[in-house]
């Protein structure tokens, strides 16, 4: 229960712009099918006519289109009032008995459960959230010191997707917490004092989340305090009332008072998108900064340059290389994808001679990508009941797109090419 408060501001953050994994479906298809259009046309007649490009470039301006829209879909839903970066004045929490649960969420909570109990925890309640921007459902454990206290949170995110994830949070007498979380998240609030929060996106299971949980206890020379289970709904309501207190003051938030919420302000949403764009301080860890330039930049920059000295069809496995990059920048970096892909990838893309902006499209493409298969590899998102009918909807309306995409490319460049040898046959020089 009290990492519900870190799990509303990690989610109202993270899904303004990006909730859906849908897209990335979408995406993945239009990757396959435009990468294969030299199966569908003659090599030489679209090669010949092509228009060379520097896709980092095609890459970099697509990078900043995308931030732009993102800062301009964010301020357009504040003016309109249909912003989803709100909290209300007091959380409603309702507790509920497991016959209130659905089978997805009784089986989450139960394998849960089944995890902390080994640990020596105990369950203290189980409860939703109903007047929150997005339904969720939590159970809280107990260690038995009581210095513990372990929430697992099964938040609705989209009408396809349900994220999912365990948090560790311990308090001091004077008001000290520390909490570590398995969920990547881009911060836009100001950090409270004596706060701290510790991502730990590689703790799968329950165990692994506690050994970093009392890492960062130890490390933050944090005393904690026992939270006694009576008082977890009256904790949890003066935390919130006081941390949204704080962003107010720091201009994060303000007040509604016709609508009993704190909402976001303009900086707030100018940070989801923008934030979600450049990389953060916690992604420069020495020890992972190097494997991910080396798996994701020098690696596949050696596959490129490797390929286009073979020749021949091995140049699609150049391509290949190129959305690895991508798929292992969101390995890396999960909640920054976008920043890491375009730095991982600039090397291997400046590293080819390429023929139309496909490597651009790959490189995102493996970012998008990477992002969902890393966050359900994990468990830390699953598809809502009927999720998988609207994505199969949404691949059909993505790989149209995407064949509109390859066939005016593809005109284009031919139209431009003419028109280049009708102008060089009429000025008498000769047609290479």
């Amino acid at each position: 229960m009290p990492s519900l408060l870190a799990a509303l501001r990690r989610f109202q953050v993270r899904d303004e712009l990006f909730s859906d994994g849908d897209h990335v479906c979408v995406a993945a298809l239009c990757s396959v099918v435009a990468s294969s259009r030299l199966f569908f046309f003659p090599a030489e007649p679209v090669i010949a006519h092509a228009v060379m490009v520097n896709p980092f470039f095609v890459a970099f301006y697509g990078y900043v289109a995308i931030g732009l829209a993102g800062a301009l879909v964010s301020v357009l839903a504040l003016v309109l009032g249909k912003s989803r970066l709100w909290m209300p004045f007091v959380i409603d929490c309702v507790g509920i008995a497991d016959s209130d649960l659905s089978v997805q969420e009784a089986e989450f909570l139960k394998a849960r459960e089944q995890e902390l109990t080994t640990l020596g925890f105990h369950r203290v309640i189980t409860y939703r959230v109903v007047n929150v921007s997005r339904p969720c459902v939590a159970r809280i454990w107990a260690d038995s010191t009581a210095t513990i206290v372990c929430t697992a949170q099964a938040m609705t995110t989209s009408p396809r997707w349900e994220a999912r994830f365990l948090s560790m949070a311990s308090y001091g007498a004077d008001g000290s917490a520390v909490t570590t979380s398995n969920m990547p998240a881009v911060p836009i609030f100001a950090a409270m004092p004596q706060q701290k929060t510790r991502e730990v996106v590689e703790a799968r299971s329950a165990e692994a989340l506690l050994l970093a949980h009392r890492a960062a206890v130890e490390g933050a020379q944090l005393v904690a305090v026992p939270q006694h289970d009576s008082t977890v709904f009256d904790n949890v309501i003066r935390r919130h009332r006081e941390f949204c207190e704080f962003q107010e003051k720091h201009g994060v938030l303000r007040r509604d008072e016709r609508r009993a919420r704190w909402i976001g302000t303009l900086r707030a949403h100018l940070r989801v998108a923008l934030r979600q764009l450049v990389p953060s301080a916690t992604d420069f860890e020495t020890a992972k900064l190097i494997r991910a330039v080396i798996a994701g930049a020098i690696v596949p920059a050696v596959v490129v340059l490797w390929s286009y000295r073979v020749g021949g069809a091995w140049i699609l496995v150049a391509q290949a290389a190129i959305f690895a990059s991508g798929f292992i920048a969101s390995v890396f970096f999960t909640a920054r994808a976008w920043p890491w892909a375009i730095i991982l990838g600039a090397l291997p893309l400046l590293s080819g001679q390429w023929v139309g902006p496909e490597p651009a499209l790959m490189l995102l493409i493996g970012a998008l990508l990477g992002n969902l298969v890393t966050l359900r590899r994990k468990g830390l998102i699953a598809p809502q009941p009927g999720g998988r009918l609207r994505m199969a909807r949404a691949m059909i309306i993505g790989a149209a797109l995407a064949l509109l995409f390859v066939f005016s490319y593809s005109y284009f460049s031919r139209q431009g090419a003419r028109r280049d040898g009708a102008q060089r046959t009429t000025s008498g020089s000769p047609i290479p």
